[in-house]
C-alpha cells in the first residue's frame, strides 16, 4: 500500500493463513497514511473478531477518529483501552491522539 498498490496488499493480506496483530495493524497504518481512515475503522471492526487490538492500533484508530472529527468514536475507544488497562507508557501518545481529537471536533462544529 505504501507503493499504491492497494489491490495487490489487500490481496497478500486476505491470503495470509495465519493474520496476526502486527498484520492487522500494518494494514491499518497503511489506511490511516493514505488518509483513509474510513476504510481503517472497517478493518478494526474484521480485526476485531480475529485478534485483539493492542495500545497500537487504539492510537492509530484514535488518531483516525481525529482526522474524521468523530468525538463519540474515539470516546468509546478510549474507553476500551483504559478498560483493557493498556500500559501506562502509550498513555502519553493516547492523550495526545485525544487532544487532537477534541481539536478537529471543537474546528468541525465552528
Amino acid at each position: 500500500m505504501k507503493c499504491g498498490n492497494e489491490a495487490t496488499a489487500r490481496h497478500l493480506f486476505e491470503s495470509l493463513p495465519d493474520r496476526d496483530l502486527i498484520s492487522w495493524n500494518a494494514l491499518i497504518t497503511c489506511y490511516i497514511e493514505n488518509n483513509r481512515h474510513n476504510e481503517a475503522l472497517l478493518i478494526l471492526q474484521r480485526m476485531l473478531a480475529e485478534v485483539d487490538p493492542n495500545s497500537v492500533t487504539v492510537i492509530n484508530i484514535i488518531s483516525s477518529c481525529a482526522h474524521l472529527a468523530n468525538l463519540p468514536l474515539s470516546r468509546s475507544v478510549h474507553a476500551y483501552a483504559i478498560r483493557r488497562e493498556f500500559a501506562v507508557d502509550s498513555q502519553i501518545y493516547m492523550g495526545n491522539a485525544l487532544v487532537n481529537v477534541r481539536k478537529m471536533w471543537e474546528h468541525s462544529q465552528c
